[in-house]
């Protein structure tokens, strides 16, 4: 899946080739899966995506691996990230018994 190089939504900025989330210009550190994921549901620019595509694209499609846990934790750390209520979500949308979308994402 092609990737655009810079994407912005809201007040923050994801930089794909450098690996970087950033707010004001400031860089916030997010671990390696939960920046794959960030990447994957920001160049999607807002479309949904099944937990069944992030599970292949994250992790292969491998079904020895405890991949609703490591989907679940991997959107609360971005969450946390983002500042988000994970009851009241800005950018970071649940889409219950489907997948994530993120509002608002645009190429830069």
């Amino acid at each position: 899946m092609p990737t655009d190089r810079l994407i912005r939504f809201a007040d923050y900025e994801l930089d794909v080739e450098r690996y970087q989330l950033r707010r004001a210009g400031q860089q916030i550190r997010l671990e390696r899966l939960p920046m794959d994921l960030l990447i994957m549901l920001a160049s999607r620019h807002g479309e949904l995506v099944a937990r069944t595509d992030i599970v292949d694209r994250l992790w292969g499609g491998s079904l020895f691996r405890d991949t609703e846990n490591g989907i679940n934790t991997a959107i609360r750390k971005i969450r946390i990230a983002l500042g988000e209520d994970p009851a009241q979500p800005r950018h970071l949308i649940t889409v219950k018994g489907k997948g994530y979308r993120l509002d608002g994402a645009q190429r830069a």
